[in-house]
């Protein structure tokens, strides 16, 4: 037997009579004992063993990660009822930071690096729940006064561009959840007032690839048409692929009594 380390406790005979019958009694286990260990030197097992400590080693893991218990609609709805409307996406971000601050009592990080020598940051990481989040908020024209606070959005328009930056946002997470081991989901949020992010239209379009209709299925690589021209794709020419398969459900988050003034969200888990 090695030497122990120093501090080392071993448990009592007690201890040890429980520990071991609490073995015997799992179904899903058992006591590895010698006849066992023929059936474990298995090529399969080694080749396993060997990629594991290869992927620990470069800060990786191939184990399955836990589905994280994390409700982002439960979020968003009570962030609803506080909030129905935003100046910008900073100010989205920051009042969803504290609204997550609020219900889980967690520490909020905003902008964070998740990988040490890449730029790519997250608008927001919960280091205690291992959640990243994107945002993003597209508007159309509309000035409404709510609680005594004027709001004038601006119209973003460029759909195209708009629908390209979420899925984006989705494969940027999709990188986040497998490269890092803290990361257990990362959600890619879109609000907006804008019904072209939420409704099919006509199609034909050179943005027809990233479309966030209700009902879609996200998935796979994507692209922009062929005779798409420069000036829509600058900056956005690469294109997208999404290892994972989401299905687009678009929810109500908010509605202001003046034209243009409804808010419809859409999340999607990448994990």
């Amino acid at each position: 037997m090695p030497p122990l380390k120093p501090g080392h406790i071993s448990p009592t005979d007690e201890e040890d009579a429980a520990i071991n019958a609490a073995i015997a009694s799992d179904p899903d286990t058992r006591e590895v004992t010698g006849e066992l260990f023929p059936a474990m030197d298995d090529p399969f097992i080694r080749r396993f063993v060997k990629r594991l400590e290869a992927e620990r080693k470069a800060g990786r893991s191939v184990l399955p990660k836990t589905r994280v218990g994390f409700d982002m609609h439960a979020v968003m709805e009570r962030l609803a009822q506080s909030r129905p409307i935003f100046h910008s996406e900073a100010d989205f971000q920051h009042a969803l930071a504290g609204q997550i601050e609020e219900m889980h009592a967690c520490e909020v990080c905003l902008e964070y690096k998740p990988f040490p020598n890449d730029e790519m940051q997250v608008d927001i990481w919960l280091p205690t729940e291992g959640v990243a989040i994107e945002l993003k908020r597209r508007t159309r024209s509309v000035q409404v006064e709510h609680g005594g606070e004027q709001f004038t959005l601006k119209n973003h328009s460029a759909e195209d561009q708009g629908r390209y930056d979420y899925v984006k946002d989705v494969q940027r997470l999709e990188k986040v959840v497998d490269g890092l081991d803290a990361a257990r989901a990362g959600f890619a949020v879109l609000l907006t007032n804008e019904r072209l992010y939420w409704s099919r239209g006509q199609g034909g379009t050179i943005s027809d690839a990233f479309f966030l209709y209700e009902g879609r299925r996200l998935t796979g690589r994507m692209e922009w048409a062929a005779r798409a021209r420069k000036g829509s794709t600058q900056g956005r020419e690469e294109p997208l692929s999404l290892r994972g398969s989401y299905d687009l459900r678009w929810r109500d988050y908010s509605d202001l009594p003046v034209k243009y003034a409804r808010f419809r969200y859409l999340v999607v888990e990448a994990n």
